[in-house]
C-alpha cells in the first residue's frame, strides 16, 4: 500500500482538507520599522538627539548593513521613553529660590 492510497483511505469522500495557517516569525515587517526622522518625530526630539542616544547605547536600533540605514521599532521607542521618564518630586516650601518672596 502506497502513501497516496493511505491518504485516500483516511479521507474516503475526497473532501478538501485545509492546513492550518503558518505565520512567519523571521524579522519584523518593514511597515513597523521607522526611519531616523520618523523616530525623532515620534519621540519629539531632533535627529541629532536621537543619534546621540543611539551612539550612547541608550536606545536599540536595527541596521541591516554596516554603514547602512538605521531603523527603529515602535516597541523600542516606547521602552526608551519609559526608561527616560522620571517621577515628579514635590517641592518643599522651604526650598531656596533665586527670587525674593513677595510680602
Amino acid at each position: 500500500m502506497s502513501v497516496i492510497q493511505d491518504v485516500d483511505n483516511m479521507n474516503p469522500n475526497n473532501d478538501i482538507v485545509s492546513l492550518p495557517d503558518v505565520k512567519k516569525t523571521s524579522r519584523p515587517s518593514p511597515k513597523k520599522m521607522l526611519t531616523r526622522k520618523e523616530a525623532a518625530e515620534y519621540l519629539g526630539v531632533s535627529v541629532t538627539t536621537l543619534d546621540s542616544a543611539r551612539n550612547a547605547g541608550k536606545i536599540s536600533y536595527v541596521q541591516y548593513v554596516k554603514n547602512g540605514s538605521v531603523f527603529f521599532t515602535e516597541t523600542v521607542l516606547q521602552e526608551y521613553v519609559a526608561r527616560c521618564t522620571h517621577r515628579a518630586v514635590p517641592q518643599k516650601e522651604n526650598m531656596m529660590t533665586y527670587r525674593k518672596r513677595r510680602a
